[in-house]
């Protein structure tokens, strides 16, 4: 027996599931999803905006469509011809998106409506007077929880932007015979500012894309302009700025999230810490996240309570993975700090473990054994921190002074003038005292040793030990050295015959008063064939080569005057060439370039080089 009942398509059943499944998709932490009521013309659903559990009323009109016969390509696309008439029903509303759900691909593709009536402009076709009646749109973007963090931001900086805009309206522009046109004018105004402004932030301008943006934030009085500026304040380094940004915003939203964390964290950079902590533990009862218990952390420990700031570090580890290496350096730190070394070797040796090629965990390592006198384990860890960084902090200050122990002076001269050279002008704050004079106190578990820092000039130094001796250093802005040997070709085969040191200079000042100062501290004999080429008859000139594990270092002693270097090449080829020549010849050749001018000073038959 048949009944006469309606019957239900399978296309309702097919977007009734699409609805499910997109509503499950929905953060409802940031959207409340409402549905269209009085017809559908075009809308399906409503997404409303929420701030911190607050309603905005920013809302974005939305169709969603689903197909049952095709699959998203290869490549990621999916074309669906979407009518006319609801494209310009969504425009009207301009934070619309239209949603296809591909039932055999599982997944939702999106675009915003005005990316597909720009698309339909670059094809020639006026969604207002067009007598088609469908376009087919490419859609390529494929809808995932993170897409609606994008949407989010897009509409609140629209929305912050819009609201501007029509207060001003109603406040009488519209009331002044056509004044429309002028707006809409200004409008376009405001959007070329602001496309220009982002393309500057993109090219890391962000001076330059401040200025543009703190232009537009005195027409534009929105909380997205004022993020905009705090963010792009607090890269150039202008914290009091970026304050004054966020105190904008908090004014009228005292829960707006990003606003209290970049505050927080410019206090701290300008070393307020206890308002810092105030403002960052009130970030935290928004949201806990890294960047506020990190700025956290950092705040106790320089507020000199790093029990406290452990309590933030650990806190990081519960609830963020891919940090976790600076994050037990810093616990290693604080823990060194209380005197809770075998915590403090704990969290070093994990930060170690996770990434064995931190710079910052090998240099801590050197630093914690040399307390403990262990030397030669600190010197190895501080020579690989070196390998990876240069300029590491830690590790140069820490090989100098072991060097100093050592009573090897002319290596640790070389590693004092890097330190002078990389971090002379933290040191020596003041820069309108030309001769300024810091005490470093180096202390270790069984040793209290003063080190006195002289600044002589801008770039000239002595460093003065507890014995009297001293060392006067020369800081070059910009140089390079190297070891190796003048080869002779016989045939196929290349044999070294002159070993030769060389350091060039780029800076002429430098390389003329090197020269200079060459020439007045030693003895040597002008030979007259060659331009700018010496003698050393009386072996006046002393060098010291040493062998490292990645690198060769060498000084070269003109009397009171001398030159240090350290080559980069792991191999140590030129070394090797250097080594075999010297073995026959029993003496080198030096030079001394000026790269600016082209120049050299040639010192030919040095015979004091000592080789370990």
């Amino acid at each position: 027996m048949r009944d006469n009942l309606p019957t239900r398509l399978a296309t309702f059943d097919q977007e009734e599931d699409s609805v499910l499944k997109f509503k499950l998709l929905v953060p409802k932490s940031k959207y409340l999803v409402r549905t269209e009521s009085g017809g559908d013309y075009g809308v399906d659903l409503i997404l409303e905006l929420k701030k911190n559990q607050s309603m905005t009323n920013f809302r974005i009109h939305m169709q969603l469509k689903s197909n049952s016969t095709g699959k998203v390509s290869n490549g990621g696309t999916f074309g669906f011809s979407v009518p006319v008439t609801t494209l310009n029903y969504l425009m009207n509303q301009p934070r619309s998106i239209f949603v296809v759900y591909v039932e055999k691909s599982n997944c939702f593709l999106w675009e915003w409506v005005a990316e597909i009536n720009k698309a339909c402009v670059d094809k020639g076709i006026e969604l207002s007077s067009t007598s088609q009646r469908e376009v087919k749109h490419e859609f390529q973007r494929e809808l995932t929880y993170k897409s609606f963090d994008e949407i989010f931001d897009m509409v609140i900086t629209h929305g912050d932007f819009t609201r501007e805009i029509s207060l001003r309206l109603m406040n009488g522009f519209e009331v002044v015979p056509g004044i429309g046109g002028q707006v809409v004018d200004a409008i376009d105004s405001f959007r070329e500012e602001y496309d220009q402004a982002q393309e500057l932030e993109k090219d890391f301008e962000f001076a330059k894309a401040l200025e543009k943006y703190d232009a537009l934030s005195k027409f534009l009085r929105t909380e997205g302009i004022y993020v905009k500026c705090a963010i792009l304040s607090e890269n150039v380094n202008d914290y009091k700025r970026a304050i004054s940004y966020c105190d904008k915003i908090l004014n009228n939203n005292t829960r707006h999230f990003e606003a209290t964390v970049i505050k927080g964290t410019s206090l701290g950079q300008l070393r307020k810490y206890r308002e810092s902590i105030t403002v960052l533990e009130k970030a935290l009862s928004l949201e806990e996240n890294f960047i506020v218990l990190n700025n956290l952390g950092y705040s106790w420990w320089m507020n000199n309570d790093p029990e406290k700031a452990t309590k933030y570090y650990l806190r990081i580890l519960q609830i963020e993975q891919s940090e976790t290496v600076q994050t037990h350096i810093n616990l290693a730190l604080c823990y060194d700090q209380m005197f809770n070394f075998s915590e403090a070797f704990r969290h070093i040796n994990i930060a170690l473990k996770n990434d064995p090629s931190s710079s910052k965990a090998l240099a801590i390592v050197g630093k914690f054994h040399r307390f403990f006198g262990r030397h030669d384990i600190a010197e190895k860890y501080f020579r690989r921190s070196l390998d990876i960084n240069p300029h590491n902090y830690v590790a140069i200050s820490g090989l100098a002074l072991i060097l100093v122990e050592r009573r090897e002076d002319f290596e640790a001269a070389h590693y004092f003038g890097m330190w002078m050279k990389d971090y002379g002008h933290t040191l020596f704050k003041d820069k309108r005292k030309k001769k300024q004079n810091v005490i470093i106190v180096d202390m270790t578990w069984r040793s209290f040793k003063p080190i006195l820092l002289k600044q002589l000039s801008k770039r000239r130094f002595m460093v003065s030990f507890e014995d009297g001796e001293e060392h006067h250093l020369e800081v070059q802005k910009k140089d390079w050295v190297g070891i190796g040997a003048i080869l002779e070709k016989d045939e196929d085969v290349e044999t070294p015959i002159v070993p030769y040191l060389f350091k060039v200079y780029e800076q002429e000042q430098d390389a003329v008063q090197t020269i200079k100062q060459i020439l007045q501290q030693v003895s040597l004999a002008r030979y007259v064939f060659i331009p700018d080429t010496y003698v050393d008859a009386n072996s006046s000139i002393q060098v010291i080569i040493k062998e490292l594990e990645k690198s060769v270092f060498f000084t070269i002693v003109f009397n009171d005057f001398r030159i240090t270097g350290s080559t980069n090449a792991s191999d140590k080829a030129g070394f090797k060439q250097f080594v075999k020549s010297f073995s026959t010849s029993k003496e080198i050749q030096i030079h001394i370039r000026d790269e600016n001018e082209r120049k050299n000073l040639i010192i030919w038959g040095v015979k004091n080089v000592t080789i370990s």
